[in-house]
């Protein structure tokens, strides 16, 4: 019962985005190309190696049969005027990327010409791959993919989002270590100081230098380093059966 439910909720959906694509401009200016016969990566562009299309092949194809994700690659010389989140979304409907109940789909988009990379995720991946998140992990290949490693980044792209699908929250726990530590140095760096200013402002003269000293700091350098390194930032967005969630970058 609750399986007819969702497949009909389902098709609601659906039925109602392709309603919205067809009254909008998405794909109206530029014909999106029908998937390659491997499906999971369409190097259009031919920029990857087959080293890296078998990679994302035989994983994707593994993932795939496991749960009906569905983790596609692609690459486009060019957008053709286009903007990335519409070609993605575009291209995502079309080819029906994802499970049909569950939109469990997402789209790694390289425009090469343009400069720009897309991760637009479906429906069902959205509660692990956020925008925020998306965002993080386009940011952390921006370095590869500005020295045309097409290779390299894709493969890192690609990696970072099967591994937080394979364990939600792997990401952030990776790549929060430096920032945790720093915080920790910081924090044992801030009780010497006034440990140091304690004992020597009990001393008096010199000791009340020390402590306006550490005052000083605390309010300055100290105090906004450690307020920024924590804080960080993301990316805010839609989401939906490929609607719009995801996040977009250039390098």
């Amino acid at each position: 019962m609750r399986s007819s439910r969702r497949r009909i909720m389902s098709w609601i959906c659906l039925a109602l985005a392709d309603l919205m694509l067809a009254g909008g401009s998405v794909g109206a200016k530029t014909a999106i190309p029908a998937p390659t016969s491997q499906f999971f990566v369409n190097d259009f562009a031919g920029v990857l190696s087959e080293q890296t299309e078998s990679h994302i092949q035989e994983t994707s194809e593994s993932y795939s049969k496991a749960n009906e994700t569905q983790i596609v690659v692609t690459t486009i010389p060019s957008l053709d005027g286009e903007s990335i989140e519409d070609y993605a979304l575009a291209m995502g409907r079309q080819w029906g990327i994802g499970g049909e109940e569950e939109n469990n789909g997402l789209l790694i988009l390289l425009a090469v010409e343009d400069r720009e990379i897309r991760i637009e995720v479906g429906y069902g991946l959205e509660g692990t791959i956020t925008d925020g998140l998306s965002g993080r992990i386009i940011r952390g290949a921006s370095d590869l993919l500005g020295k045309d490693d097409y290779d390299a980044g894709i493969t890192q792209i690609y990696d970072d989002v099967v591994g937080e699908l394979e364990e939600p929250g792997s990401y952030e726990e990776e790549h929060d270590d430096s920032v945790n530590w720093l915080a920790v140095i910081l924090l044992v760096a801030l009780f010497l100081l006034f440990a140091y200013g304690v004992s020597h402002r009990g001393r008096g003269g010199p000791g009340g230098t020390a402590g306006r000293r550490y005052r000083g700091y605390y309010g300055g350098p100290y105090g906004g380093g450690m307020s920024g390194g924590m804080s960080g930032g993301g990316f805010s967005g839609g989401g939906g059966s490929f609607g719009g969630g995801g996040a977009s970058g250039k390098f």
